[in-house]
């Protein structure tokens, strides 16, 4: 029997409507561009210096895999790329760029480089899904007949630029950690937060202010203050990314401190229930002996996964009770 795992098919299709998704919202911004996929000559965004950086290192990367006959890795390396640089950051950092009419030099600019970039990273998916690659690259403003007789994508003439790079991977974390600490305290997706950003240097400082839109859109920021050293603020939420500290105070997080303090209550009484029955159900010695194996590593999953849920919302509600003046903590 040929090993064949579902789990790798539905990740495949998934990957397959990921890229598909991204040449729709590309098509959908290329209204007014008449190039054919050349890299812009003027100057270029952060974003697009960042991208572009990394994608001579894929080329480079997949081509070696490649010629190495490692096609595994070479699948690997665009999957990672596409997928988590390409759609998840890329697209979503050169929206306002492409969304605003104010500097169409700007616009046609980063419609360039769009196109650059998918136009490369098609032709290099294109042994491995040669039919979808073929359809999206003929949508796309493109030179040639066909992606097949394509040329292969070289990393002579794509600008490097390791320190745009880093410092755009720099916005990225701070971002993400923002993220982070929004999910772990529940807000909501749409809610607006303030951020206060320390850092031990004046001229990271000076880069994160002008970095600011990029960090106050995609963090879902309502507003942002950047200090240099100092005291870290009290009563706040806090992560760590590329030295950067990043606080979101909790007065932001919980505007109503004891409603939310409710919710939590209720919330953690019903994982403190579900995990005491399968507790029971796992200490019960007929349980485990009749019950087939993976049904008892299943309640045994279940209960891990409800004792770090029982964690989160416990630190979660120790946090809202601080911000309850004179408030007791009160029991499940």
């Amino acid at each position: 029997d040929i090993k064949l795992s579902e789990q790798r098919i539905e990740s495949s299709r998934n990957f397959c409507n990921k890229l598909w998704n991204a040449a729709r919202f590309s098509l959908m911004n290329l209204d007014g561009y008449t190039g054919e996929g050349d890299l812009p000559s003027d100057t270029l965004t952060l974003p697009d210096r960042w991208i572009l950086t990394r994608l001579r290192e894929v080329i480079e990367e997949v081509t070696k895999a490649l010629e190495d006959y490692r096609f595994n890795e070479a699948a690997q390396a665009l999957y990672h790329f596409v997928w988590h640089r390409f759609c998840d950051w890329y697209l979503e950092l050169i929206k306002p760029y492409l969304y605003q009419r104010e500097d169409e030099g700007l616009r046609s600019r980063t419609q360039g480089t769009l196109v650059f970039v998918f136009d490369k990273l098609l032709k290099m998916l294109h042994p491995f899904m040669p039919f979808i690659t073929e359809e999206i690259w003929q949508r796309l403003p493109h030179r040639g007949e066909s992606i097949t007789v394509a040329p292969w994508p070289e990393v002579e003439g794509i600008p490097r630029d390791e320190v745009a790079a880093q410092r755009m991977e720099r916005v990225m974390g701070v971002i993400t950690a923002i993220r982070n600490i929004r999910g772990e305290m529940g807000v909501a997706p749409t809610k607006r937060v303030r951020a206060i950003l320390r850092v031990e240097q004046q001229r990271v400082a000076e880069e994160l202010r002008e970095d600011a839109p990029f960090i106050e859109n995609l963090g879902l920021l309502e507003g942002m203050e950047i200090t240099v050293g100092g005291e870290p603020p009290k009563a706040a939420a806090t992560a760590i990314s590329h030295a950067v500290e990043v606080f979101v105070p909790f007065k932001h997080l919980v505007p109503d401190p004891k409603r939310e303090e409710a919710r939590l209550l209720k919330e953690l009484r019903k994982v403190m229930e579900e995990l005491q029955f399968v507790q029971r159900k796992l200490s019960n010695p007929a349980f485990l002996e009749r019950a087939p194996g993976e049904v008892v590593a299943k309640e045994r999953n279940k209960a891990a996964e409800l004792e770090a849920l029982k964690g989160k919302l416990e630190g979660r509600l120790r946090v809202v009770q601080e911000l309850i003046p004179g408030g007791e903590a009160p029991s499940c």
